[in-house]
C-alpha cells in the first residue's frame, strides 16, 4: 500500500521498491514460522534460543520500517511525509502493543524506527521536520513506557497463572493420591443430580459398575428410588440444597448394605460437593459390639443385659392381652466337678448343650437367657396357670438331665429351677426374679434335680439366714461359741487316741446351733477363718494339758485355703499354746481337692513338714478320686456315717467298707469309721481290721470338763454304760 502510494503521486523510486520487496519477504516469513500444515501454531511456551530469535526478528522488522522515513522524507510532496509519519507512527504503536511481552524485541524494534525517523528528519533539515521528529520521539519513548509497563503487568499474570496451574496440578495429584489411598474422597453433584466426581468410589466400594451406581444416583435425585431409601434420602436432601454434616446411609447390593458418611454443602454456581467416608467396616464393627453387649457368645442365648428389657417388654404385651408369664430360674447341678475336672473347654461345651437345649422349648415370644456363670432363666407367657408351668420345668430339666457327649466323656450335669410367675407374684421384674431365685435355692437344699414355685414362707427363711449371718459376726465377742469334744477309740487296745473339737454356738434366743447351720453361713459371709482360728487355738490350749498320747484333731474348711494362710495360722497356734505339733491332727474333705490341687496339695506338705497329721473326712461320698491319695501322703481316711448306718442292711454298703478297709492297708493308713452306734458295727468294723471308731456307741460330744472323767469311766471298762439319753440325731449330724 505505500509503494502504490508513492507511485501516484510520482514520488516512487527503486528504493521504495526494494524496501516493498524487503518488507513482504520479512512477512511472509513470519507467517510461515506460524503457520505448520495448514494451521495455525499457537504457543503457550517460549525457549531462550525462540526468545532470541524473536528479538532478531523484532530488530530487523523495525529496521526496516526505520528505512521509511529515510527514503520517504527525501521526496517533494508534503503527503508522502504525512504519509511515512502516519504508517511509522502507525507501526511503532501497533508493535509496541504487539510485542509488549518481549521487553528486547519491543526496545529494538521501536528504537530502529525512531532512529530511522531520525535520520530521516536529518536528511530533510526542514522546521517543519523537526517539530515533527520531536513529535516522534515523544511517542516513541511513550510507547516504550507504556508498552514496558503493559509488558511487566502481562509477565506479571502469566507467572501467576503459571504457578496457579501449577498449584492446581499439585493440588489434583494430591487428591488423586488421597482417593485412591484413602478411604475418604471427595463427591461433587451437578444441579441436574449427575455426579461430577466421587461416583467411581462409591461404586467400587459397592461392587457395583459406575453405570449401575449413577443410575441409582439418577433415581435417588428424582425422588423414584424405592430399592435404595438410604440413597434416596441423601439426594433428596442434596436436591432441596440442604446442607449435610456427617450423615449415614447405606447402599443395598445383593442383600449386602454398604455404609457411607458424607459432609457437604451447595456451592454459588449451584453445584454441591463435600467429603464421603467408607464406614461399611466401622458400622459391621458397631454391629458386632452391639451383638457382644447383648447376646451369650458362648451359647447364643439373650445375656443378662439384654434380658431385663426383653422381659420388660414380654410383661408389658402380656399384661395387655391378659397373660400370665412365668419366669423358671435354672442352675446346672453338677456342673463346677465338670469344669474342673474336664477342663474349661468341656465346660463352655457342655454350656452350649445346654442353652441348645433350652432354645429348643422356646416358641415365639419366649424369652431364654444365659445370667450367669451356669444360671438360666426362660420366661414365657405360654403357661395358664402353676401346674403347666411346673410341667413346661420338669420337662425341661429332664431334657438338661440327659447325659451330653464330648469327645473323650460323657457327663450328666442335671439341674434345679425356682418359678415365678406375673398372676402369683405382681409384674415388677426385679421382685419375680427375685422370688424365682429363692425358689431355685430352696429346690437345691432340698435335694436338687426339681422345681419348685415361690412360696412367701421363702423370704422369710432368707431373712433369718441374713440374720443368723449378722448374729454371727458378734458370736466371737459375746464368747457364744464353745468347743465340745468326741473321743476317737482303738477299740483293740480300748484306748483314746484323739479328741475330735467340735464347734457350737449358744445362740442367746435360739439355743445351741449345729455347725451343719451356722458355718456355711461363715463361709458364706467371710467369717469362716475367724472362728476357726479361735476354735483351732482352743483345742490346742485344751490338748496341752492331756496325757501326751491323746492327740487332738479339728476340722478345716476348703474355704479356708482359698482365703487364708493356713499353715501361718496354724504355726502362730502352736507356738502360742506350746502343743507338741505331733499331736495335732487337721481333718478335711474331699471337696477340697477339686480346685487348685497343687496350692492344696502344697500347704497339706507343709503341715506335714511341722508334723502335723492330716486326714480325709468322709471319705466316699465327695470327690472320691484316688489321684489325690496318690500324691499326697495322708495319716487316715474317715469313713462317712452313712456307710456305717446301712451296714445291717445294704450289701452295697458293706461292700464299700471293705474295699475302703483294704485301701487303707494297701496305703499304710489309719481308716477310722464314724458314726458307730451299736455293737453289731463295731463286731463288723474290727472283722475287716478297722480298729479306731468313733460313735455315740462309746460317746456322744462332751465338755471340756467330762473328759478326764470319761478317760477314767474307760480305764474301769465302763464303757458299755455311757448314757445315750440325749437327741442322737441332732449331735450326730453336728459331729
Amino acid at each position: 500500500l505505500v509503494a502504490a502510494f508513492f507511485t501516484i503521486y510520482g514520488q516512487a523510486n527503486i528504493f521504495i521498491y526494494i524496501w516493498t520487496a524487503m518488507v513482504l519477504a520479512t512477512a511472509c516469513t513470519g507467517l510461515f514460522l506460524v503457520w505448520r500444515k495448514g494451521k495455525l501454531v499457537r504457543r503457550e511456551t517460549a525457549s531462550a534460543r525462540g526468545l532470541n530469535k524473536a528479538v532478531r526478528n523484532s530488530t530487523l522488522l523495525g529496521g526496516l520500517w526505520g528505512l521509511l522515513p529515510i527514503i520517504g522524507y527525501g521526496t517533494d510532496h508534503i503527503g508522502t511525509e504525512v504519509l511515512t509519519t502516519a504508517v511509522v507512527s502507525g507501526m511503532m504503536g501497533g508493535g509496541a502493543l504487539a510485542l509488549h511481552p518481549i521487553p528486547g524485541a519491543l526496545r529494538n524494534y521501536v528504537l530502529a524506527m525512531a532512529a530511522g525517523a531520525a535520520i530521516g528528519l536529518i536528511i530533510n533539515g526542514g522546521s517543519g521536520s523537526i517539530v515533527m521528529g520531536v513529535l516522534l520521539f515523544v511517542f516513541a519513548f511513550a510507547l516504550l513506557r507504556a508498552g514496558f509497563r503493559v509488558g511487566e503487568t502481562f509477565m506479571g499474570s502469566k507467572m501467576a497463572a503459571i504457578e496457579i496451574d501449577k498449584q492446581a496440578q499439585t493440588i489434583g495429584m494430591l487428591l488423586r493420591d488421597f482417593e485412591d489411598q484413602a478411604r475418604d474422597w471427595l463427591w461433587e453433584v451437578a444441579p441436574d443430580g449427575m455426579m461430577i466426581r466421587g461416583q467411581q468410589q462409591f461404586a467400587k466400594v459397592c461392587g457395583l459398575s459406575e453405570g449401575e451406581f449413577e443410575a441409582f444416583v439418577a433415581l435417588a435425585f428424582a425422588g423414584r428410588s424405592e430399592r435404595q431409601p438410604g440413597l434416596a434420602n441423601v439426594f433428596g436432601l442434596v436436591s432441596r440444597k440442604r446442607a449435610l454434616s456427617d450423615v449415614e446411609f447405606s447402599v443395598m447390593n445383593r442383600d449386602m448394605a454398604f455404609w457411607f458418611r458424607v459432609s457437604g454443602r451447595i456451592l454459588d454456581d449451584g453445584r454441591f460437593a463435600g467429603v464421603a467416608s467408607n464406614i461399611t467396616e466401622e458400622r459391621l464393627a458397631k454391629e458386632q459390639v452391639a451383638r457382644l453387649a447383648h447376646t451369650d457368645m458362648l451359647t447364643g442365648l439373650i445375656n443378662r443385659m439384654n434380658f431385663a428389657p426383653a422381659a420388660g417388654t414380654l410383661i408389658e404385651q402380656s399384661h395387655k392381652m391378659d397373660q400370665t408369664v412365668s419366669f423358671i430360674c435354672f442352675d446346672l447341678d453338677g456342673f463346677k466337678p465338670v469344669n474342673d475336672t474336664l477342663g474349661h473347654q468341656a465346660g463352655d461345651e457342655v454350656l452350649r448343650r445346654i442353652g441348645k437345649r433350652l432354645r429348643g422349648f422356646a416358641k415365639d415370644g419366649d424369652v431364654v437367657a444365659r445370667i450367669g456363670g451356669d444360671e438360666f432363666v426362660f420366661a414365657t407367657n405360654r403357661c395358664a396357670d402353676a401346674n403347666a408351668v411346673k410341667g413346661l420345668a420338669h420337662a425341661i430339666l429332664t431334657s438338661l438331665s440327659a447325659p451330653i457327649s464330648l469327645e473323650t466323656d460323657e457327663v450328666r450335669v442335671g439341674a434345679s429351677a425356682g418359678i415365678s410367675t406375673t398372676a402369683r407374684d405382681g409384674d415388677d421384674l426385679g421382685a419375680l426374679m427375685h422370688k424365682a431365685d429363692l425358689a431355685l435355692y430352696r429346690a437345691k437344699d432340698s435335694g436338687r434335680g426339681h422345681a419348685l414355685l415361690f412360696e412367701p414362707d421363702m423370704d422369710q427363711l432368707v431373712a433369718e439366714k441374713r440374720q443368723l449371718k449378722q448374729d454371727l459376726r458378734q458370736a466371737l465377742e459375746r464368747d457364744e461359741m464353745l468347743l465340745v469334744y468326741q473321743p476317737l477309740i482303738d477299740v483293740q487296745k480300748q484306748e483314746v487316741t484323739a479328741f475330735e473339737a467340735l464347734m457350737r454356738w449358744r445362740h442367746p434366743k435360739r439355743g445351741i446351733i449345729s455347725p451343719v447351720e451356722f458355718i456355711p453361713a461363715a463361709e458364706e459371709s467371710g467369717l469362716i477363718n475367724d472362728l476357726s482360728a479361735w476354735g483351732i487355738r482352743e483345742a490346742c490350749r485344751a490338748a496341752a494339758d492331756w496325757p501326751e498320747s491323746i492327740n487332738v484333731a479339728v476340722n478345716l474348711s476348703p474355704v479356708q485355703f482359698a482365703t487364708a494362710d493356713v499353715v501361718a495360722m496354724i504355726k502362730a497356734v502352736l507356738q502360742e499354746t506350746g502343743l507338741n505339733p505331733k499331736r495335732l491332727e487337721v481333718e478335711i474333705t474331699e471337696s477340697l481337692f477339686i480346685e487348685n490341687t497343687d496350692v492344696v496339695v502344697q500347704q497339706l506338705q507343709a503341715l506335714k513338714d511341722i508334723g502335723v497329721s492330716v486326714a480325709i473326712d468322709d471319705f466316699g461320698t465327695g470327690y472320691s478320686s484316688l489321684s489325690y491319695l496318690m500324691r499326697f501322703p495322708f495319716d487316715k481316711l474317715k469313713i462317712d456315717k452313712a456307710f456305717i448306718a446301712n451296714l445291717s442292711s445294704d450289701h452295697v454298703s458293706r461292700g464299700i467298707l471293705n474295699a475302703i478297709a483294704q485301701l487303707g492297708q494297701a496305703l499304710d493308713l489309719n481308716v477310722v469309721a464314724e458314726g458307730v452306734e451299736t455293737q453289731e458295727q463295731e463286731r463288723y468294723l474290727a472283722d475287716v481290721d478297722c480298729a479306731e471308731m468313733q460313735g455315740f456307741l462309746f460317746s456322744q460330744p462332751i465338755g471340756l470338763d467330762d473328759i478326764a472323767p470319761f478317760l477314767l469311766k474307760l480305764k474301769a471298762g465302763q464303757l458299755a454304760g455311757i448314757s445315750q439319753s440325749e437327741d442322737k440325731d441332732q449331735v450326730s449330724a453336728a459331729s
